[in-house]
């Protein structure tokens, strides 16, 4: 007998029951009254066996999917997501680009042609201050010189001439260094615009007024409706608004001094529609010359005394006498040109 017998059988006889220490299989005894009655050995803790969990059906997996899909995220989840996303992103490696030199050039060309295109806008027109107009001023290119000899000069400057009476019209027209329209007495504008209706002994106020107009511009001088006379011996009589020609038979004309002139220069302005007419002037009383009239002593001054009215030539001595210069207006209504003023140009 072993220890653990000695031991059991001890505690037996001590205290009345078998030790508690037994084996599995073995039989347990109890002791009633000092007898001991063998029990058959029972099992206290039955077995329990536990299945392992079977697979999750695919109805249960697709609902519990669906929860999870259906539940939103919070900022955290998405935070963290989107950290691990660029992570991810970051972590890729990256594709060269591939340039294209010429698509390049031209895209700087596009650039510095807007830049500079922006650049002149704002400083050039936007930011640009306003300045006063300026005067047009004469240039040599915006000149045309004319043919002095022409019949069109020529023509210009003899309407404004009497030839009845050539000191009346060196009177009006050369008495003093500067004069306009509004100096001519109404008298010889008279005479002037009756002079110009040429061949003709009988004309109407309406045709005067024309005649006046083309020769000093629209209503500038309007007609006086009376009696025109040329001289003493030549005169337009008016009656209801009519001009009648009378010459008388017994008169005769006697000039004291007589006028020579001749064109020297001629000129349009096309800048400001105006023309230039430079006219040499020559005074002779038949025998000498002279350059200019003294209207109260009724002479000549200013004589030529290395000319005499046989031997001067106006071709060649024109030099040696005063010249004027005619300013003429463009009429762009009736395309001509009216008389605006002269003056001394030496």
């Amino acid at each position: 007998m072993n220890n653990d017998d000695d031991m059991s059988n001890t505690f037996v006889g001590e205290v009345g029951q078998k030790s508690a220490i037994f084996k599995e299989d073995e039989d347990i005894e109890t002791i009633d009254d000092g007898e001991i009655i063998e029990e058959k050995k029972e099992e206290l803790f039955p077995e329990v066996k536990i299945d392992p969990p079977s697979e999750i059906p695919d109805t249960l997996k697709n609902e519990e999917e669906k929860k999870e899909k259906e539940q939103p995220k919070t900022k955290e989840e998405d935070k963290v997501d989107d950290e691990f996303l660029a992570d991810i992103q970051s972590q890729k490696p990256k594709k060269e680009k591939k340039g294209h030199p010429f698509l390049t050039f031209l895209l700087m060309l596009i650039c510095l042609a807007v830049g500079a295109g922006a650049s002149y806008y704002y400083f050039e027109i936007y930011n640009k201050p306003v300045e006063k107009p300026k005067k047009i001023e004469k240039t040599e290119e915006n000149v045309i010189q004319l043919q002095p000899s022409s019949r069109f000069v020529n023509e210009l400057v003899n309407s404004y001439v009497n030839d009845f009476d050539p000191i009346e019209s060196y009177i009006e027209l050369y008495s003093k260094d500067s004069m306009t329209v509004a100096d001519f007495s109404n008298e010889y504008t008279q005479k002037l615009g009756a002079l110009n209706l040429r061949n003709t002994t009988t004309f109407k106020n309406e045709e005067l007024q024309n005649s006046l107009d083309k020769l000093f511009g629209a209503n500038k001088t309007q007609v006086e409706k009376k009696d025109i006379e040329y001289s003493k011996c030549y005169l337009f009589k008016y009656k209801e608004e009519e001009y009648t020609l009378s010459i008388s038979d017994t008169c005769k004309t006697a000039k004291d001094y007589d006028i020579y002139t001749k064109v020297v220069k001629a000129e349009e302005d096309t800048t400001v529609n105006e023309l230039y007419i430079n006219v040499a002037v020559a005074l002779t009383d038949g025998n000498k010359m002279y350059k200019s009239y003294d209207i109260e002593t009724k002479n000549g001054k200013d004589e030529i005394v290395d000319l005499t009215y046989s031997s001067f030539d106006m071709d060649k001595d024109y030099t040696k006498f005063n010249q004027y210069k005619y300013t003429y207006k463009y009429d762009e209504e009736n395309n001509d040109y009216y008389l605006f003023g002269i003056e001394l140009n030496k």
